[in-house]
Order: C-alpha cells, then sequence, then structure tokens
C-alpha cells in the first residue's frame, strides 16, 4: 500500500511528537488553554514544543488555517518553516516568553523571545462560539459572528440566551443537554518573523 505524501508528513510528525518534554508542557498540549492571547500563544508553543501538528493546528484561528487551505495537510507543509523560524529553541518552545506586546486595529500582537531577544510573533484575534453536548455525547457547535452578550438577555431573575444558527436544527429536543457553552477563545490569526516586526500594517487579516 502506498501512502499519499501529506499521510506520510503526518505519521513523521506523529512519531516525532513521542519525544520527551516536560508533564505541565504535555498537560498543555491535550487541554489547551485559549482564554487570553498568552494563554493560548502558551498552548501554541507547548504544541511546537512537543512537536504535536495536531495541537499546533488546533490554536489556529479561521482566517489563518484558509491561509494554509484549510487542513491539516496544507499545514504540514508549511509547519517547517515555522520551526526554522524558532531554530534551535523550536524543542523547548514552552521557555519563550512574551517580550513585547500591542494592541493592533487587527487584534492583539505578542513577539514571543528568549532574553528579550524576538524571535515570533503571534496575533491573535477573539473568535466567539457555542457549543451543546447532549445526554448521548452528541456534539453541535459553530463560530459566531457576535461576542457572546450579544445573544443574552437578562430581565429582573431571569437570563434568557436568544441564538439563531442553523446548526441548531440538528439539537434533538428529546436528549437532554448535559453541557452548553457559549464564550469566546483567542486564537493565532498571523505568525510573524522579526523582519516584520514594526512593519505589518495592512498586510494583518482584518478581525
Amino acid at each position: 500500500m502506498r501512502l499519499s505524501f501529506p499521510l506520510l508528513l503526518l505519521l513523521i510528525l506523529l512519531c516525532g511528537g513521542c519525544q520527551s518534554c516536560p508533564p505541565a508542557t504535555q498537560a498543555l498540549v491535550l487541554a489547551p488553554n485559549f482564554r487570553t492571547p498568552e494563554d493560548a500563544g502558551r498552548s501554541f508553543f507547548a504544541a511546537i514544543a512537543c512537536n504535536d501538528a495536531q495541537a499546533e493546528y488546533r490554536c489556529l484561528g479561521e482566517s489563518l488555517k484558509e491561509t494554509y487551505g484549510a487542513t491539516l495537510d496544507l499545514y504540514l507543509l508549511a509547519r517547517p518553516q515555522i520551526r526554522s523560524q524558532l531554530g534551535a529553541a523550536a524543542g523547548q518552545a514552552w521557555r519563550l516568553q512574551v517580550v513585547e506586546q500591542s494592541e493592533t486595529p487587527n487584534g492583539i500582537l505578542l513577539w514571543w523571545g528568549l532574553q528579550q531577544k524576538p524571535r515570533l510573533g503571534l496575533l491573535f484575534q477573539a473568535q466567539s462560539f457555542y457549543d451543546i453536548t447532549d445526554i448521548t455525547g452528541r456534539r453541535t457547535g459553530a463560530l459566531l459572528a457576535e461576542s457572546p452578550d450579544h445573544y443574552l438577555r437578562v430581565s429582573g431573575k431571569h437570563l434568557a440566551i436568544e441564538l439563531q444558527h442553523p446548526a441548531l436544527r440538528s439539537v434533538r429536543s428529546q436528549n437532554p443537554v448535559q453541557h452548553f457553552e457559549l464564550g469566546t477563545e483567542w486564537k493565532i490569526a498571523a505568525i510573524l518573523d522579526p523582519q516584520q516586526q514594526g512593519r505589518m500594517g495592512d498586510s494583518l487579516p482584518q478581525p
């Protein structure tokens, strides 16, 4: 049986992910945190340090996924360039710290490095979403155009959620909802090298 090139790349990268990295870093790969831009960045670099391409891909925003062709296979082709920008630091990317932070019209930009020297810039944008899990474990969810507070209605002691989305048609009323989440996650919208520092301008994706 002949393996396709993307599948072969995936197998190689997954085997590389078996290399050792600190337990706390491995835990962050398994349960990434996207509550703040810095948390999301640490999750991304934990995935890089553990050589886990799928975990890296989960940290990307929808706009950046589209840049890579919206598939993991195509991200794998661009991934070596990202790792080359980190150089020898890729294997210990979990050590990277925020050395500069700025708020831009396009999102929150964090430059990461060691000893105050930038190695990589990550632009973060907020993504709002809803997620429903019923008692059978079946999940329904999607990204939303507005922030969560847009869908909330408060009247006295009552809180209501007014949410309209085509995917909700698939929710089965006979199955009780076990978990419901309406929230915001920070995902990576652009990956920049130090040569782009200070001259991003209109090249960055719009929120």
